[in-house]
């Protein structure tokens, strides 16, 4: 019997080590920056940062991410790449009841051997996470604290940065927009916010289709078409849309014809002001007002790429 339940006692051990993994010291060593952006549109854009020091005993091949399930509703699209741009596969690991969270696998192009370093960036983005309060005047926004983790990690420090033409008001962590844990505990699960002033655009693209079509001359015309819901308070008379760095002879157009339209650079970003036919009326209790605008840009022939 003493010698049944100590097996039974081993077994039972062995399996919670296994859902509760955390890294002793002679594992990796891993630091994060957790970057929260709120974006002018309204999009909740988050860059996680992670360095690697690979101080521990087996090679690394994978590397696991996850946010508060609570949150996933609102996830719109999460992708990675290494310090030097190279794409990293991502592969949904679903939710674990357990933690609350839900998790993905970033897989590295190669082991990350013992003693090597590793840098990369996990980028994802929410939407639909910012309400106002018509009482006190202010936005209120959610967004995952940390990144959620299925091991202890060295330090994470975590911003919350706001679109131009809003102030800062108040946040989970105090009055301050910033904080550091270190270290982070894994299966970290819980949703952080922010509440601020100012101008907010909350804009929904319900879809947004783009049609190419070559033509005798080998030039690649593209276009784009968006639909735009404005579901902030705020009136809309312009949106800026991106290009290609290479689009000539921008124009564009509504159903009713066309539109004015200003290209404009900075650094290796171009966009497309257009301005409206009509302004989108904000969401004032009725239904968010729409809009279908149409941009066709060409790539001449001795231009190859393609975006």
């Amino acid at each position: 019997m003493y010698y049944r339940l100590c097996i039974l006692l081993l077994l039972s051990l062995s399996i919670i080590t296994q859902f509760d993994p955390v890294w002793a010291a002679t594992d990796p060593e891993i630091t994060i920056t957790h970057d929260i952006k709120i974006t002018f549109g309204g999009l909740i854009i988050i860059n996680d940062i992670v360095s690697i020091h690979n101080t521990g005993t087996a090679p690394l091949s994978h590397f696991q991410i996850g946010a508060p399930n609570t949150l996933t509703e609102h996830f719109e699209v999460i992708t990675a790449q290494s310090i030097d741009f190279i794409p990293l596969s991502i592969h949904p690991m679903g939710l674990d009841v357990n933690t609350n969270i839900y998790w993905f696998d970033i897989m590295f192009p190669q082991n990350v051997d013992i003693g090597a370093n590793y840098d990369f960036t996990v980028t994802y983005a929410f939407s639909q996470l910012i309400t106002y309060n018509s009482t006190n005047l202010e936005y209120h926004v959610l967004f995952p604290e940390y990144p959620a983790l299925t091991s202890n990690v060295s330090s994470c420090k975590s911003t919350v940065r706001f679109a131009e033409g809003t102030v800062f008001a108040n946040s989970s962590w105090g009055n301050t927009t910033s904080t550091t844990q270190s270290p982070l505990q894994a299966n970290y699960n819980l949703t952080g916010w922010a509440t601020y002033t100012g101008s907010q655009r909350v804009i929904e693209c319900p879809f947004a289709v783009r049609n190419i079509v070559l033509d005798s001359w080998g030039n690649t015309l593209f276009y784009d078409t968006y639909h735009i819901r404005n579901t902030g308070r705020d009136v809309l008379y312009f949106f800026d849309f991106p290009l290609p760095p290479n689009a000539n002879d921008v124009t564009a157009y509504d159903d009713f014809g066309s539109l004015s339209v200003f290209v404009s650079t900075l650094g290796e970003s171009t966009t497309a002001r257009v301005t409206f036919r009509y302004p989108l009326r904000g969401d004032d209790g009725t239904t968010p007002q729409t809009g279908m605008i149409t941009l066709l840009h060409f790539i001449t022939s001795n231009q190859h790429t393609i975006n």
